[in-house]
């Protein structure tokens, strides 16, 4: 009975495995583009899709780089081509306007004979007069210029200091010779005033400023201080 049980159960085996060999030759090649196929899905999700993820990544972070300064440099051509349209649209008069303000170079004797012209042409008496250059000043008298009300300049702007004595002037003389100066002189800052009404003077201390050249922003300013005492 066991005998019969084991050939019968080795019978059943062989035609197992006929069937299976006889599958195989028949769908050899189906069963391998299978195989092949699920090596191909299994590497593309484990290996190369989160790769094709990172690089596609970085290429879109690079991108997105690349137009962020795309951008900046587009809103700087906008604003310089905005900046030359505007300095264009400016007239010759208004050119001018700024010039007049803070003149393009220092020339002492020009400013010298400006001061000279408001004062005498005012019939008050010029008793002396010292215009210095930034250079001149020594640290201790621009100390104390410096802490009135005048800030830092820009690399550009450079200051001319003038002392002046006036004589001839009362009080109400002395405001309407500020005044003139204030609307007739280059932008100026002063920073003393001693007004003696006994003796009908004042002393006079201020800023004036004029625009450097390139020459002027290279080298330092040679001394050009100058004093010149009027006759009574």
């Amino acid at each position: 009975m066991n005998a019969k049980k084991t050939l019968l159960a080795e019978e059943q085996a062989n035609l197992a495995k006929q069937k299976v060999n006889l599958f195989l030759s028949k769908y050899f090649n189906l069963v391998i583009i299978v195989v092949v196929l699920l090596i191909l899905v299994i590497s593309f999700f484990g290996l190369i899709k989160p790769k094709y993820n990172s690089i596609l990544n970085s290429i879109q972070a690079n991108v997105y780089q690349k137009e962020k300064i795309y951008l900046q440099q587009y809103r700087k051509l906008s604003e310089s081509k905005q900046l030359i349209a505007l300095f264009r649209s400016i007239s010759p008069k208004e050119v001018e306007k700024v010039n007049s303000i803070i003149p393009k170079k220092y020339v002492r004797e020009d400013l010298f004979s400006e001061l000279e012209r408001l004062v005498v042409g005012n019939n008050f008496l010029l008793k002396s007069i010292e215009i210095s250059s930034n250079a001149d000043i020594s640290s201790k008298k621009r100390g104390v210029a410096n802490n009135i009300n005048n800030p830092t300049l820009p690399p550009e702007i450079d200051q001319i200091h003038v002392n002046m004595s006036v004589g001839g002037v009362d009080y109400y003389g002395l405001k309407y010779l500020i005044s003139v100066l204030e609307n007739n002189l280059k932008l100026m800052d002063i920073v003393n005033l001693e007004f003696n009404p006994e003796g009908n003077n004042f002393n006079l201390e201020f800023w004036t400023y004029y625009l450097k050249d390139s020459t002027d922003m290279e080298t330092p300013v040679e001394e050009t201080s100058v004093e010149t005492p009027v006759e009574e």
